[in-house]
């Protein structure tokens, strides 16, 4: 189960002589991975078989350079998205979020 630990920084590494001492935090510490159920529905399996058959389609249409910028700049904010939810929820920091 996941938690928080109290643990004490030992100081040194870079940076100035104030940032260089040791201090106290509290350190969240996550379930281990190997625990997870990452089972998935049949339904979640086939959306994610529906766009990647998408994007291939979208990625070999596009051959033009200023398209392909234009597919990246349409692509990066919601796979930005996904990798700041994802990397969230591993550190145990979640948080609603407005569509």
């Amino acid at each position: 189960m996941s938690k928080c630990v109290d643990v004490v920084w030992e100081g040194g590494g870079y940076g100035p002589r104030a940032h260089r001492k040791p201090f106290r935090y509290q350190a969240f510490v996550p379930d281990l991975i190997a625990d997870w159920d990452v089972s998935t529905t049949g339904a979640a399996s086939e959306e994610v078989s529906r766009a990647t058959a998408e994007l291939t389609h979208l990625v070999k249409t596009t051959t033009e350079a200023s398209s392909a910028g234009q597919l990246a700049s349409v692509l990066a904010a919601p796979l930005t998205r996904s990798e700041a939810l994802g990397s969230s929820f591993i550190e145990g920091s979640l948080f609603p979020i407005a569509n």
